[in-house]
């Protein structure tokens, strides 16, 4: 696997210098909080309920706090999803995050250019070989990632948790 990390700019895009191995490394990603908060703010006013979602459920002294999402992404995958209970034990808002995490899963893939290969690019093996199969690792970390993070939010409850 290549030791480089994942880079999410404006667009969700890699480039030699930074690479993910892992979930855990993605969503403790600085540019992972980034592109979360772009799509919060286009997600917001393309449907403002979601608005009243991030707000009800993410809300810290009167301020939106987005970057609370990745730690809840990441303990789901981690399986420390305990410390989240009263979120988690909420039905109305598993289902709402669930639709959220899934349309940031789209805008993710949407705006991350996966497997674009640059038109003054098509001749160079080397360079194509290399860009497919980062891009590759990167689809498969997200794809991944998000298989998990939906695994663990709907089987969440049904598991008798230690405090039970």
């Amino acid at each position: 696997m290549l030791s480089e990390k994942v880079c999410f700019s404006d667009k969700l895009t890699t480039n030699d210098r930074e690479y993910c191995q892992n979930a855990s490394e993605m969503l403790k990603s600085k540019s992972l909080y980034i592109l979360l908060e772009r799509f919060s703010n286009t997600v917001i006013k393309e449907n403002p309920e979601y608005g009243d979602f991030l707000n009800r459920y993410f809300n810290d002294e009167g301020y939106i706090d987005i970057w609370r999402i990745p730690h809840l992404l990441l303990d789901l995958t981690n399986g420390k999803a305990d410390c989240h209970a009263v979120l988690l034990d909420d039905e109305i808002f598993k289902i709402k995050f669930m639709s959220f995490i899934g349309k940031f899963y789209n805008y993710c893939i949407k705006n991350g250019n996966l497997l674009v290969i640059e038109n003054d690019k098509f001749t160079d093996f080397k360079s194509n070989m290399f860009h497919i199969r980062k891009n590759q690792c990167l689809y498969n970390l997200i794809a991944d990632t998000y298989s998990k993070i939906y695994e663990k939010l709907n089987s969440y409850g049904n598991i008798k948790r230690g405090d039970d």
